[in-house]
């Protein structure tokens, strides 16, 4: 595996279109707390750390809607050949003005790009920039 992010961002994808409620994942810090995001944003129940000191590894419980699972069109946007980097005024443009969920790695760490573009243009720190990580974009579901 050369890219721990991707790789945990599509095992994910690929449990939930497989219908499966669990799936164990590498360990990384940076997993860990993308996993984090993703539960505070709804597409997955709960993610924890499992194994010993020399082994460890993360489990995640999927979340469907019913019977949907609510993961499964996600894009990984920065790559190891090609990182996206932007700035804080720009940050909310690529999520659309909130229609995509876009998750970003930051100075402060792991969050939203909404969450990003609150604390960059709100708070203390006037420059908030970061490197977009993935994207989920909102489609209208039919049925």
């Amino acid at each position: 595996m050369n890219y721990l992010i991707a790789d945990f961002i599509i095992r994910i994808k690929n449990s939930a279109l497989a219908k499966r409620k669990e799936v164990t994942l590498p360990f990384s810090n940076i997993n860990k707390e993308i996993g984090k995001v993703l539960v505070k944003e709804g597409f997955l129940e709960s993610i924890k750390e499992e194994g010993t000191i020399g082994k460890k590894a993360l489990k995640a419980v999927v979340r469907y809607d019913d019977r949907l699972p609510a993961l499964t069109d996600v894009e990984v946007i920065s790559k190891p050949s090609l990182r996206v980097y932007y700035p804080a005024k720009r940050i909310l443009d690529i999520g659309k003005r909130g229609r995509r969920k876009v998750i970003v790695s930051t100075s402060q760490g792991v969050m939203t790009a909404l969450e990003a573009s609150k604390k960059g243009l709100g708070g203390e720190v006037l420059s908030l920039s970061g490197k977009i990580i993935c994207q989920k974009s909102q489609k209208n579901r039919l049925f």
